[in-house]
Formats: structure tokens, C-alpha cells, sequence
């Protein structure tokens, strides 16, 4: 986020050079409204990056089994990468396989679909 936000001072010292040199004539108008159409895309890009991010640090908490912001205090005045604990998982890979929301969600459907199965051949 702080690269678009600087890269959004970039594109606004931009516009206001060329609206300077378009003052003193060294260029057309044309030059001052591309400049000003670069800085408005380049806001207006910011809103989506952060839904962006946002949406991302969701999907990694619920990956770590967390409820959705919970990756943010963990990040939060981070200044090097978190590291993982050094517990061990106890119990089987299976097990922690089923603990995946992901894999959850999918044997539900599987299962699902074995009922359906189940009941189109009862039909017959």
C-alpha cells in the first residue's frame, strides 16, 4: 500500500509539472490532461489494492484456522517476518488434513453427492 500511495505523490507531482510547464507554454494541454488521467487511474486504483489486501489477509487467517482478521495482529507493528511455533502438531496428517476448513467443505460435498447418488438410484 505504501508503494501506490507514493507511487500516487509521484503521479501528482507529475500533473503539477506539467500544468507548470503548460503555464509558461513549454507544453500542450493535451501533456496536462494524460498527466491528470495517469494520477486519477492511480487513485483510484489505491480502494481495490487495499479490498485486495484485505481479502487476502482473510483467506490467510481462515488458512490458519483463525477467524478473518486475525492475521492482523499479527502483522500489526511487525517489523520482520513472523515465525512459525515450534509445537508440534499432535495426531495424524489425516486428521490434520480434515482440520482445513478447504478439505472440510469438500468431503461435506462429497458427501452430499453420495446422498444425491443414493437417492437417484432408489428412484429407479
Amino acid at each position: 500500500m505504501q508503494i501506490a500511495h507514493e507511487n500516487a505523490k509521484f503521479q501528482k507531482d507529475g500533473l503539477d509539472t506539467a500544468q507548470s510547464r503548460f503555464r509558461n507554454g513549454a507544453t500542450s494541454e493535451l501533456d496536462v490532461a494524460q498527466a491528470r488521467a495517469l494520477y486519477e487511474s492511480t487513485l483510484a486504483d489505491i480502494p481495490q489494492l487495499q479490498a485486495s489486501l484485505q481479502q487476502a489477509k482473510n483467506a490467510l487467517s481462515i488458512l490458519l484456522g483463525e477467524p478473518p482478521g486475525a492475521v492482523e495482529a499479527l502483522l500489526r507493528g511487525a517489523q520482520r517476518i513472523p515465525s512459525a511455533s515450534r509445537k508440534v502438531a499432535i495426531g495424524l496428517p489425516a486428521e490434520l488434513l480434515r482440520r482445513r476448513p478447504d478439505i472440510r467443505s469438500t468431503e461435506l460435498n462429497a458427501a452430499a453427492e453420495a446422498a444425491r447418488i443414493g437417492v437417484a438410484e432408489a428412484d429407479l
